[in-house]
C-alpha cells in the first residue's frame, strides 16, 4: 500500500514542480526593458500556474512565496499588497528563519501601502537573518535599498547613514556604492 501511495505522489510532486518552474520563469521574463517595464498578461499567466501548484501542495513554501512575490509585483491595487502580505505572513510561520518573505513584506509596506516604520522593521529583520543565515548579497542589496528609503522617509537621517556604512561594508558592489553615493547627496549635513 504505502509504495502504491509513493507512487502516486511521485507525478503530483513533478507537476508541482513544473507549474513552480514556469511560474517563476513567466514571473522573470515578465519584467523587461529600460526603463523596467512588466508584461502584466505574463505575471498574470504565473499567478495562475502558482495556483495550480497551491492547488496540489497547499503547503508547498516555495509556491506561497512566489505566489507573494507575484501579488506584489501587481500595480494594480491595494488587494494585490494586502493578498501579498499574507501569502508572506504565511510563508514566515512556515520558515521564520528565511530572510526572503520578510523582505518581501518590507517591499510591499513601504512602496505599496506607505507604511515606512513598518517596512522599516521587517527590512531590519530581513538583513539580521540574511546575515545570519546565508549572505544572499542580491537580497541584502535590496533589503538594505528598502531599509534606507524608509529611514529617510520617516526623516531618521542618523540612522540611513549608519545603514548606508553597514550596506556598504556587507554589500561591496557597484549596484550598492551607487545607492549610497546618490542617498548621501540626498542627506542633510551631519550637526
Amino acid at each position: 500500500m504505502k509504495r502504491a501511495k509513493a507512487r502516486h505522489l511521485a507525478p503530483k510532486t513533478e507537476r508541482v514542480q513544473e507549474y513552480l518552474d514556469g511560474a517563476r520563469d513567466l514571473f522573470m521574463f515578465s519584467m523587461k526593458g529600460e526603463p523596467l517595464t512588466t508584461d502584466v498578461s505574463m505575471v498574470k499567466a504565473a499567478e495562475v500556474k502558482v495556483r495550480r501548484a497551491l492547488l496540489l501542495d497547499p503547503s508547498s513554501y516555495d509556491a506561497i512565496l512566489l505566489l507573494g512575490d507575484i501579488l506584489a509585483d501587481y500595480d494594480d491595487d491595494l488587494k494585490s499588497s494586502e493578498e501579498a502580505i499574507r501569502w508572506y505572513d504565511l510563508a514566515m510561520s512556515m520558515e521564520p528563519d528565511d530572510p526572503e518573505p520578510y523582505h518581501g513584506k518590507a517591499g510591499v509596506l513601504f512602496w505599496d501601502l506607505k507604511q515606512p516604520g513598518a517596512a522599516e522593521q521587517f527590512a531590519r529583520q530581513a538583513i539580521a537573518l540574511n546575515c545570519r543565515r546565508r549572505r544572499d548579497v542580491f537580497l541584502l542589496e535590496m533589503a538594505y535599498s528598502t531599509l534606507i528609503a524608509a529611514l529617510m522617509e520617516q526623516r531618521k537621517f542618523a540612522e540611513a547613514r549608519e545603514a548606508l556604512r553597514k550596506a556598504q561594508w556587507r554589500c561591496p558592489t557597484e549596484s550598492m556604492k551607487a545607492l549610497v553615493a546618490d542617498t548621501l547627496r540626498e542627506l542633510p549635513p551631519e550637526s
